[in-house]
């Protein structure tokens, strides 16, 4: 039977009005070699993030100076970050014209699993179909991060080998003269092959659920599993 604690960890995401606790304290968040300073309010970071709830709810440094350092994360990814967590929304067209927009997305989408913000990774999931969707063009970056920064089963390493296989022209090999890794190359022929064994399974059948994970902040008893300090995780 789950404790208190367990269930207080593993609850789902309100998507009605956010409490007003919340926007409790102002903590910092130290980006980067440079030590950018993000002032969040902590009730949200623990909202969202299991990471941060483990550090700055628990015994650690963190919690007691009020400050979380996360050397090895870009400033311009946690601005996007940052601007979720107050909005719950994430672009998928930047303010200015940015070539390299579909790579910072993908960027999100791998900070937001390192901190464990399963909601993110969802909304950075879908602001990514969108432009795909709309552009009819997958920047061939955001392949080579999907199998350099996340695991095999990770949903955006499915999410770029599907978009291969059912729409072929997603990539277009003009704009950037990358080599593409033999093991994307084998999860593409395999997923075409399946395509061709189930005929009736379309894109549009399974862009809206394929690719998403439970919006449930996992119970957070420590940093282990989450994202280390000194890691580059975003660049």
């Amino acid at each position: 039977m789950a404790s208190d604690d367990d269930k207080e960890n593993r609850k789902p995401f309100r998507d009605h009005r956010r409490s007003a606790s919340l926007f409790d304290n102002i903590v910092f968040v130290e980006i980067g070699p440079e030590k950018t300073r993000f002032g969040i309010h902590r009730g949200l970071l623990c909202e969202y993030s299991a990471y941060f709830r483990a550090a700055l709810r628990g015994n650690f440094q963190e919690a007691t100076e009020g400050v979380v350092r996360l050397p090895g994360v870009m400033t311009e990814i946690f601005h996007l970050v940052n601007g979720w967590l107050y909005t719950q929304q994430i672009a998928d067209e930047p303010d200015e014209e940015d070539p390299h927009y579909d790579q910072k997305l993908a960027f999100v989408y791998i900070c937001a699993d390192r901190l464990d913000m399963p909601k993110l990774r969802n909304d950075a999931i879908d602001a990514l179909i969108r432009r795909v969707e709309r552009n009819e063009c997958l920047e061939m970056g955001v392949i080579g991060l999907a199998y350099t920064w996340t695991p095999v089963s990770s949903p955006l390493r499915m999410l770029v080998v599907d978009m291969m296989a059912h729409l072929f022209d997603v990539v277009d090999a003009d704009k950037e003269n990358e080599c593409l890794s033999q093991e994307f190359l084998v999860d593409v022929i395999l997923e075409m092959y399946r395509v061709r064994s189930y005929p009736e399974e379309t894109w549009d059948d399974f862009k809206e659920t394929r690719y998403r994970v439970p919006d449930v902040v996992a119970a957070a008893r420590g940093r282990g599993g989450g994202c280390s300090s000194s890691s580059a995780i975003c660049g």
